[in-house]
């Protein structure tokens, strides 16, 4: 006897053959439409790193039409009528919960990283985390193979079945801009003081500290242009010394030699990428056991351009060939339309066929006995229970799995706080020193301050004693003026008398002078009388008694002359007295007045160290 073929099993059928026509359908009515652009933009992230990443990806695509943010690829739905190609190189992610690509969004799966480290989502998934999720494996699988940016990132998607392969970063792409110069300028990148410091003492060029951080928040247009200014720092450089990766990989693109300093907690980053570029941990450069020349350093290796080379390859191939999947760019937009309206046509008849199939077994099925249907039902209710039960399960291993992770992720994290609290304990033994050191400096300066507050004291009793002397120089000053005043009335008084006695000296000289002409006179009469004498011996006695008459008279002219005489001479002492009196009371006055211009420039300094003083607010 025949089997009839059961009615499941055409059920089934029909639905496969109705769903792989709608696809193909689908498929069809998706390719004819046009390509557009998308780009990482970065919001939930302080690392200009990441937007370097993007650079080198856009310069691959002919143009951007949309900007999607690394964190939401999920929240991305292209308008109707679009499908959005994009390179999707970069870390993944900060929200793992929304890495999934929407219908119409087809990327390029290359130079990707996924963290282990725990996002900000909701559920606290970390991208290895997805790892565990069959639907997630099977999405990822749709844009197969993957290149994987590490070594680790290929391990684990090598390991849920994914095909993988090593591609490096994408930024070792990048194309140095000809219009730049090199300078002779050493460019540390996110390092360390101490070894900003070895790196000055150890060369003779100027040093650039800059960071790839950026914590202020910008627009898109923004982060982008501080991103590519920093490469633009990078390759003016004569050699670089950073702790970030997309610091160390564009300058071996660039042909900057670089050295990598291993600070990073997530070395597994690194995998693969370490044996492209020189590096070596902190202390090791400290200690100068590096192959790194800091005043020339030699160039870097060539073992990146076969990565490099592979890279365009790969990113070039992916564009091209999202333009032949246009299948009807080379025909007329009428002839798509018609095509289009065929495709349509065919897949109505399709339905309307499958729907009367469908109403058959309908029909069919109403004819089943109710044993038929208490059997469903029972086995309904066992795949009810059955389905809770795999709940259950699912439940528990998802619970299992994130109680893991959590305990991963505490364990990290115990191990990070313990080398912070190494470091820690670092940093506090240099505080206590610098602590120490400024204590000594403390007391110092309190043994300074204690000195000058004696100085302070000394001085405000030099002050003291210079306004005391002020005081009593003011009383002198004021007993010499009355002095003074005193001095020039008797002065007055003795230039009156001096010019009386001049009058009078000059009253005797005429006298004097008129004595003389007297004599004079007299003279000649006496010459006369002796010419007379000597003529008639009658006039002899006349003569002697006229002469002994004159003689009396020229001996008191005499007398009178020798009187002036004394006089004159009483009167030049006189003078000359005043005279020496008038320039001891000069001397006098200019010592007054010495004293009073001391006194002046005494008080002046003593005004001034009051008004320091004041200023410094060490008195009142």
């Amino acid at each position: 006897m025949n089997k009839k073929p059961s009615l499941k099993g055409n059920i089934e059928e029909m639905d496969s053959k109705l769903r792989n026509e709608t696809d193909q359908n689908e498929q069809l009515f998706k390719q004819s439409i046009p390509i557009k652009w998308g780009s990482f933009v970065y919001n939930n992230t302080f690392n200009l790193g990441d937007e370097i990443q993007s650079i080198a990806a856009n310069r691959f695509i002919p143009k951007i039409d949309y900007f999607i943010d690394r964190d939401y690829i999920a929240d991305f739905h292209p308008p109707a009528g679009e499908n959005v190609r994009i390179v999707a190189n970069g870390w993944y992610s900060h929200r793992a919960e929304n890495l999934f690509f929407q219908d119409r969004v087809c990327p390029l799966l290359i130079s990707v990283h996924f963290s282990s480290l725990q996002g900000f989502g909701p559920l606290k998934l970390s991208a290895t985390d997805l790892m565990r999720h069959s639907d997630f494996l099977e999405h990822l699988k749709t844009f197969q193979p993957i290149g994987a940016r590490d070594l680790q990132t290929m391990q684990i998607l090598q390991k849920a079945g994914i095909d993988s392969y090593f591609s490096g970063c994408l930024t070792l792409t990048l194309e140095g801009n000809p219009s730049i110069i090199q300078k002779d300028l050493i460019v540390c990148v996110d390092v360390p003081g101490a070894l900003v410091e070895f790196v000055a003492n150890a060369s003779n060029s100027q040093i650039l500290c800059v960071s790839a951080v950026d914590i202020t928040e910008g627009v898109v247009k923004e982060r982008f242009a501080k991103a590519e200014r920093l490469l633009e720092i990078y390759q003016s450089a004569r050699y670089v010394v950073t702790s970030r990766l997309h610091c160390a990989l564009p300058c071996l693109a660039y042909g900057i030699p670089v050295l990598l300093v291993d600070l990073a907690q997530d070395q597994e980053r690194f995998s693969g990428l370490h044996n492209l570029v020189r590096h070596a941990k902190l202390d090791e450069i400290l200690r100068k056991n590096v192959d790194f020349d800091f005043r020339n350093p030699s160039p870097n290796t060539n073992d990146y351009v076969k990565l490099r080379d592979q890279l365009i390859k790969n990113v070039k191939d992916f564009v091209n060939a999202s333009f032949d999947k246009t299948i009807y760019a080379s025909s007329s937009m009428q002839d798509q339309l018609n095509t289009l309206a065929s495709i349509n046509q065919t897949f109505q008849y399709q339905i309307v066929e499958k729907t009367g199939e469908l109403d058959r077994a309908r029909e069919t099925l109403k004819g089943f006995s109710s044993e038929f249907i208490a059997t469903r039902d029972l086995l309904s209710q066992r795949d009810l229970q059955l389905e809770e039960t795999r709940s259950l399960l699912t439940q528990s291993a998802i619970d299992l799995s994130v109680t893991r992770n959590l305990l991963e992720q505490r364990s990290d994290e115990l191990a990070q706080t313990r080398d912070l609290l190494v470091r820690s304990t670092d940093d506090l033994s240099v505080t206590r020193g610098l602590l120490s050191q400024r204590s000594l400096e403390l007391d110092q300066t309190r043994a300074s301050l204690a000195q000058s507050t004696g100085d302070l004291c000394v001085t405000r009793e030099l002050l003291q004693q210079r306004s005391d002397e002020l005081a009593q120089t003011r009383d002198l000053l004021v007993s010499s003026s009355d002095d003074l005043n005193i001095t020039r009335d008797l002065f007055s008084k003795r230039s009156l008398e001096l010019d009386q006695t001049r009058v009078l000296l000059a009253d005797s000289t005429r006298d004097l002078c008129i004595t003389r002409e007297l004599l004079n006179q007299k003279s000649d009469e006496l010459g006369q009388a002796r010419d007379l004498l000597m003529g008639s011996a009658d006039d002899l006695s006349i003569t002697r008694k006229l002469l002994s008459q004159r003689s009396l008279e020229l001996d008191q002219a005499r007398d009178l002359l020798a009187q002036s005489t004394i006089d004159l001479s009483i009167a030049r002492e006189v003078l000359g007295q005043r005279d020496l009196d008038l320039d001891r009371y000069d001397s006098i006055i200019r010592d007054l007045e010495f004293r009073l211009v001391n006194r002046g420039i005494l008080a002046s300094i003593g005004r001034y160290v009051v008004g320091k003083l004041k200023h410094a607010n060490l008195i009142k």
